[in-house]
């Protein structure tokens, strides 16, 4: 397509991607969360009810959102694109307005999965058969002679084939799912659905339940979606920016020179999915110690994953970038800045879905306006100045404020202990035993394909040889005794036998003691239980 065409074709997938996510309203984390919650304490039954009260509105807000879409592509690509760019964009937008309702439904069916504490629905069709579909399909096009418009039109035709498998998971889990009546008389059934009659004081359910349903669920939800709009402008804004203070030749340059990381990033998000509904599930049971225990492993596993590849980018991050042509050097900048900023951003694990899973989504969506406004303001100060590598700096320090905050959030007023002493073992270990030897052979062998190879390979085989000696340090020796560590049952159990063995924090949990659960009164949807056996024991 060129450079040029590709600009457009990105600006236009950034708008689309803005709308879709701020139009899910929140509505998947909501579904994990709640589905989760009534699975735990054996409430299953309520979960058609949470999935009627959490789809409905979505639909309704994606239909007018497309209708948008369509209406004022003209006006939208006036103010993203500028000469010939902005009919190609105008029509862009208008191919891809009518598929805005399909993305969004399967964008929440597909993540809402995850409350049913499974992952392979969310793997085989978006991370391995949407993520095989989509190259293959734009390759095909283009080789067809398919503009940018075709393009387009082609990568939001992905999610209506993904819809398709989406729909069939789901019935199968809600068939398959064994459904306990819901005892009214358990408290904790009120606690973790307040959306049940028996929070109504209803002798059973009614049709007083859904508002009462509804009520529960967008109280979470709802400060959700603001946070959720925040973060996806995070995600896609400096795409938008650049293109239009800049041009959308400088969009796609910036935007194909940053893909290099999205390996690190897909990866963790794969566990931050793994991991919040879990959380989610082990609060409800007021199971403080197995929560920190499990996001700090958590980190341990993220770091070990993703600073290797971090750090072979920011080495060589010439010879990754020329693969897309000359032109695509410039984004180098923005690529090390963006490598330095998601390092850090790692070795906190998934803090930002413990804020959330505690059903604290007000103040997640305070951390996201905060950050939100941090990125605006830095974009526009730094991308006159400094192109496309002060977004890359800018996307960098707002990764860094993002888990800041809910760590010291979590840290502090969750009582959760979130510094994970394997993460820092082994991000010590990756830069001496990775980033050394690829810092030795860029100096000494210049920025080529052969330095990188063996560079790679050595550090690879120096790193397998650390984390082996170090593996107490580490919590490898966690994962090869038992690989099934994650999963809430095996935390508790190790917890009850004497605590974790690895070395991930000196002299063991600090913690001791519990807490009562909730008094009458408290609203489970701006307080989260009180953990049992937290970090100060209270």
């Amino acid at each position: 397509l060129g450079t040029a065409a590709a600009g457009v074709a990105l600006v236009g997938i950034a708008a689309f991607n803005i709308l879709a996510r701020v139009a899910e309203l929140g509505s998947a984390t909501g579904l994990i969360r709640w589905i989760s919650r009534l699975r735990a304490v054996h409430a299953a039954d309520v979960i058609p009810r949470m999935m009627t009260v959490g789809l409905v509105p979505v639909m309704a807000i994606s239909l007018l959102f497309a209708w948008f879409l369509g209406a004022q592509s003209g006006r939208l690509a006036e103010v993203f694109a500028n000469g010939e760019g902005v009919t190609q964009l105008s029509r862009v937008f208008l191919a891809l307005a009518p598929l805005l309702p399909i993305a969004v439904l399967e964008t929440v069916l597909v993540s809402a999965t995850r409350g049913f504490d499974v992952m392979w629905p969310q793997a085989a069709i978006e991370k391995v058969g949407r993520a095989l579909l989509l190259p293959i399909a734009v390759l095909v096009t283009t080789r067809l002679g398919g503009d940018v418009v075709a393009v387009a039109r082609v990568w939001a035709l992905t999610n209506l084939v993904a819809l398709i498998p989406a729909v069939m998971v789901w019935r199968r889990l809600l068939a398959t799912t064994r459904t306990h009546p819901a005892d009214l008389d358990d408290p904790r059934v009120a606690f973790a659905a307040p959306g049940t009659a028996h929070a109504q004081g209803d002798p059973g359910f009614d049709r007083n339940s859904w508002a009462a349903a509804a009520k529960a669920f967008w109280g979470f939800s709802a400060p959700r979606a603001a946070g959720q709009t925040f973060e996806v402008s995070i995600a896609w804004v400096d795409t938008l920016l650049v293109s239009a203070l800049v041009s959308t030749s400088a969009a796609g340059i910036y935007a194909s020179g940053t893909r290099y990381v999205l390996l690190g990033a897909f990866i963790s998000e794969a566990i931050m999915q793994v991991v919040g509904p879990r959380v989610s599930g082990l609060m409800a049971k007021e199971r403080g110690r197995a929560t920190s225990h499990l996001v700090r492993t958590a980190a341990g596993w993220q770091t070990a994953l993703t600073w290797p590849i971090y750090l072979l980018a920011i080495g060589f991050a010439p010879v990754l970038l020329g693969v897309f042509g000359s032109e695509v050097l410039a984004a180098q900048g923005a690529l090390i800045a963006l490598s330095f900023g998601l390092m850090a951003f790692s070795l906190f694990g998934p803090a930002g879905s413990v804020i959330l899973m505690g059903g604290r989504s007000s103040q997640a969506m305070g951390n996201a306006a905060i950050a939100v406004a941090f990125n605006l303001v830095g974009n526009l100060a730094l991308i006159p100045w400094l192109g496309i590598t002060g977004a890359g700096i800018v996307w960098a320090l707002t990764l860094v404020l993002l888990v800041g905050l809910p760590a010291w959030q979590a840290q502090e007023q969750m009582h959760l202990d979130m510094v994970s002493w394997s993460a820092l073992w082994t991000a010590g270990l990756a830069t001496a035993t990775i980033g050394v030897p690829a810092l030795f052979f860029r100096v000494f062998f210049g920025a080529t394909w052969t330095s990188l190879v063996l560079a790679g390979l050595t550090g690879v085989i120096a790193y397998a040889v650390g984390m082996w000696r170090f593996r107490s340090e580490t919590g490898l020796d966690e994962l090869i005794t038992d690989p099934a560590q994650l999963r809430p049952g095996r935390l508790l159990a190790r917890l009850r036998a004497g605590g974790p063995k690895s070395a991930d924090r000196p002299g063991g949990d600090r913690s001791s003691g519990a807490t009562s659960g909730p008094k009458a009164g408290d609203d489970p949807r701006r307080r989260p239980p009180n953990l049992k056996g937290g970090r100060r024991g209270r």
